[in-house]
């Protein structure tokens, strides 16, 4: 009986480290789904320097295409949709950051795609579009679907062409996280310049007190003492908060401006919360200024006096 021709792969070089892996997955794949009196093959033919072919092939007097085939092209689907998931997942991101959002710079476009992967590894429920696990397992079931019903009704599968035109909405929910994640780059990006700018600010200026002791209560809750335990005035707060109050300044830039109007030579913050963005912004911009304490007799003492809370006034 003559071999079968179930379906031609046709592939473009470009890829060729991650499609030599492929077509040993599959040439093993089919080796295993052999039987007694069936046979499955996947050959390797070469059709131009850039494209490749590849035919896989049933053979012998038991094999039944409508029996059989629908297995098969079941497992290849499996097999190509890992592929476009595991190996060429990180180029289709590249291709949107820069035909999309016009980043070309290698190390802006390595630093958004960390973003897409951070984004992706979310769980699902903090976001509307994830990678999360579950959503990744939703990806590998529609693209394997999408494969599957395609190798059913043809026998010729263009891969690139494929990627392109038939697998639209992986691309626009890879686009939607591309997008994300260039707005967190840019807020962090903006955010790390301030930082700058405020350190460098810190630096060239002139300390008026020796030292305070910031008492970080909870959330924005914190409380200013000079270097002998005396409450200081807090009208550079309420001047602040007065000029500010219509824009939307957060609670980290009352807190630091206070700081740098009063100007210390050390900062001796006492906290039970050393972790919260508001201590690390603190700690980034004062560097050795600051002194981090979470247990002391001072601590013991002003984390149970009277509060003055860095919140905006009716």
């Amino acid at each position: 009986m003559d071999e079968l021709q179930l379906l031609t792969l046709s592939l473009t070089r470009d890829h060729e480290p991650y499609t030599n892996s492929l077509y040993k997955e599959l040439h093993q794949r089919l080796l295993a789904m052999a039987q007694p009196g069936k046979s499955l093959i996947m050959k390797r033919e070469y059709a131009r320097e850039d494209t490749e072919l590849w035919v896989c092939e049933a053979g012998g007097e038991a094999y039944s295409l409508i029996e059989d085939g629908p297995r098969v092209y079941a497992h290849i689907s499996e097999l190509l949709a890992q592929y476009v998931l595991q190996c060429r997942e990180q180029h289709f991101i590249r291709t949107i950051i820069q035909r999309d959002f016009d980043y070309y710079d290698e190390h802006e476009v390595e630093q958004i795609i960390q973003y897409c992967y951070q984004m992706m590894d979310e769980p699902e429920e903090l976001m509307d579009i994830s990678g999360s696990v579950s959503q990744r397992v939703k990806w590998q079931d529609k693209i394997t679907e999408a494969f599957h019903t395609y190798l059913s009704e043809n026998a010729i599968l263009h891969m690139e062409g494929f990627l392109r035109f038939r697998l639209r909405f992986y691309w626009n929910e890879l686009k939607e996280i591309v997008e994300y994640a260039v707005d967190e780059y840019m807020m962090d990006k903006q955010y790390h310049e301030f930082i700058l700018l405020l350190k460098y600010f810190v630096c060239v200026q002139e300390a008026k007190v020796p030292s305070v002791h910031l008492v970080h209560k909870g959330e924005y809750e914190f409380q200013l003492f000079d270097e002998h335990g005396k409450q200081m005035e807090t009208s550079a707060v309420e001047t602040f908060v007065i000029e500010t109050v219509e824009q939307d300044v957060n609670y980290e830039d009352m807190i630091v401006s206070t700081l740098i109007t009063v100007s210390p030579q050390m900062i001796y913050l006492h906290t039970k919360e050393p972790g919260m963005q508001v201590i690390k912004t603190i700690r980034q911009i004062f560097e050795d200024r600051v002194v981090l304490c979470s247990y002391c007799p001072i601590c013991t003492t002003m984390l149970h006096s009277d509060t003055v809370s860095f919140t905006r006034h009716p």
